[in-house]
């Protein structure tokens, strides 16, 4: 049976943003028909945007458990307590992006220490970015272009921590070969395929198998999560997000119906989303009942400091 004729309707959407939080919003984030949004909060002033600020994410977070997943934007100028503090918030993710080092500097080793034993998997801006709308520039406060978030920083955190599940957030271009690096030795990196996304090279990759060395995922198309980076509150932002969704479907439905990798589109989807979410809910349940036996207090050190017994 020809599975083009069964391809399913089920979205996760990996990577978007959140503008406003109100009753149409939410009407309109119920009848979308995607099962999960995975929300990233960029109200830091590292970017200095005016979006919905972590205590609006939550709030959606609490009021459709299950469909919105909140991940809280790292602050570089801050050390690794502010991790715990997001995960005792509600957090289950985090965002990173304009790193005013290098994502692989040792100076952040500590926050990843910190994401990977509170099971927070982070996804990193990779590759480029807009201008920034700084009137004043401070590069020793935030990044600017695509120089400190290149895919392959990635690499190092992967191998340091490989029970933390990093995303890639875009594919990475210019830097697509790093992309292709990452997807193939690292079993705890994904990539989102939002943003830039060269049709071409995707569909020169799908095809291709991971490393079978470390186990994981077998082939690249089980570890690319579908996203659109649309802005929920924003209705011209979601409408546009629905039509590259359906843009998305039809391209594998009938463009690319003569590779292999097209009967996968479940997989992009949906599954590699929702296994990978699975996965970290899971691990966070278990530690959220530990810490709840504990009694611990919010000001409780759980991390220790690097180099500490």
């Amino acid at each position: 049976r020809d599975r083009r004729c069964t391809m399913s309707e089920q979205y996760i959407e990996a990577h978007v943003h959140m503008d406003a939080w109100d009753a149409a919003t939410k009407r309109r984030i119920r009848e979308s028909g995607v099962a999960q949004y995975w929300v990233m909060d960029i109200s830091h002033p590292q970017l200095n945007t005016k979006n919905a600020d972590r205590k609006t994410i939550l709030r959606a977070a609490h009021d459709m458990p299950g469909r919105i997943i909140p991940f809280a934007m790292i602050q570089w100028g801050a050390d690794e307590r502010q991790v715990e503090a997001y995960f005792r918030a509600g957090f289950t993710g985090l965002k990173a992006i304009v790193p005013p080092k290098p994502y692989n500097d040792n100076a952040y080793l500590p926050i990843y220490e910190a994401a990977a034993h509170f099971a927070m998997p982070i996804l990193f801006h990779t590759g480029i970015i807009a201008h920034s709308n700084d009137t004043v520039k401070e590069p020793l406060r935030r990044g600017y272009g695509p120089a400190n978030m290149e895919p392959a920083f990635l690499a190092t955190i992967a191998d340091m921590f490989p029970s933390l599940e990093l995303i890639g957030g875009h594919m990475g271009f210019p830097y697509t070969e790093q992309t292709e690096n990452n997807l193939y030795y690292y079993p705890n990196i994904h990539h989102d395929i939002s943003g830039y996304v060269s049709l071409e090279w995707l569909m020169s990759v799908l095809e291709r198998r991971a490393c079978a060395y470390l186990g994981g995922a077998r082939f690249f198309h089980e570890k690319l999560l579908l996203a659109t980076d649309l802005f929920i509150g924003n209705k011209n932002s979601e409408l546009w997000g629905k039509e590259k969704r359906e843009a998305w479907r039809l391209f594998f439905k009938y463009l690319a119906y003569n590779h292999s990798w097209s009967l996968e589109a479940d997989n992009i989807f949906y599954r590699n989303a929702k296994r990978l979410m699975d996965k970290v809910q899971r691990r966070q349940a278990s530690i959220r009942a530990r810490l709840k036996r504990k009694r611990s207090g919010p000001g409780t050190a759980i991390v220790k400091k690097r180099g500490t017994r």
